[in-house]
């Protein structure tokens, strides 16, 4: 019997103890991995550290786990190893991958936040209005004077464009 009254100890008190204490910090590293890097707090009251968005491209085809160790070595994410976690939680709740784009993303939001906005495909966008009139090459001069990409780029890509589809456009001709 007394030999058996440190098994049964072990079993009834010890373990559940045990694992009590590593769900306890598991939780607690979940938690702190998938906080903002800089919390909402901060960034907004007096002497506020600047939260600045910071832009970061996705190409086509680039695997999760790339993401996440690009998004941590752009200070937007704690921990790569929460975001393989979290991105393979999601792909089987969803059947939804990574959407290529730029995006801007901020240390403010959740790890859970900016992997919705890269899921959704909520890619930064750029507006512009081209006068009425203009010429393919004065628009690609434009968007290189920009430096959204080059001239020629604009001219190869335009060239391309089914002008049939647009009969009553003179300069769609040009």
């Amino acid at each position: 019997m007394a030999s058996r009254l440190p098994k049964i100890l072990f079993f009834f008190l010890l373990l559940p103890i045990a694992l009590g204490l590593a769900g306890w910090q598991g939780w607690a590293w979940w938690s702190w991995a998938t906080s903002p890097i800089v919390p909402e707090t901060t960034a907004e009251g007096d002497g506020a550290i600047a939260a600045e968005p910071v832009q970061i491209q996705i190409p086509q085809g680039t695997p999760g786990q790339q993401i996440g160790r690009d998004l941590e070595a752009a200070g937007l994410i704690r921990s790569h190893v929460a975001w393989n976690l979290w991105s393979r939680w999601q792909s089987w709740q969803q059947d939804m991958g990574y959407q290529a784009g730029t995006y801007a993303l901020s240390p403010t939001q959740s790890l859970q936040e900016i992997a919705d906005q890269i899921r959704t495909g909520e890619v930064l966008e750029t507006t512009f209005t081209i006068p009425e009139g203009w010429t393919r090459e004065q628009m690609a001069a434009a968007f290189e004077e920009r430096g959204m990409f080059s001239a020629q780029d604009f001219l190869a890509v335009t060239q391309e464009v089914p002008r049939d589809r647009f009969p009553g456009c003179q300069t769609c001709r040009t």
